[in-house]
């Protein structure tokens, strides 16, 4: 992924570690960091947390 900063949105998850976060439906997200190929990635929520996300319950939306 080239730009960290894309807004995604998620259908509604319960993080499963610290470092997962928890998401709600529609939740607009910052990517601030590619994983490491293991199909995460690190964002931010409109809340300031930070955590890490799976990338395949993601969809790119378009920049504003």
């Amino acid at each position: 992924m080239d730009e960290f900063n894309s807004h995604v949105f998620f259908a509604p998850i319960q993080g499963s570690n610290v470092d997962e976060l928890n998401l709600r439906e529609n939740e607009e997200l910052e990517i601030i960091a590619d994983g490491d190929g293991d199909g995460w990635l690190r964002a931010r929520n409109s809340e300031g947390m930070i955590g890490m996300i799976p990338s395949n319950y993601i969809e790119i939306l378009d920049s504003r």
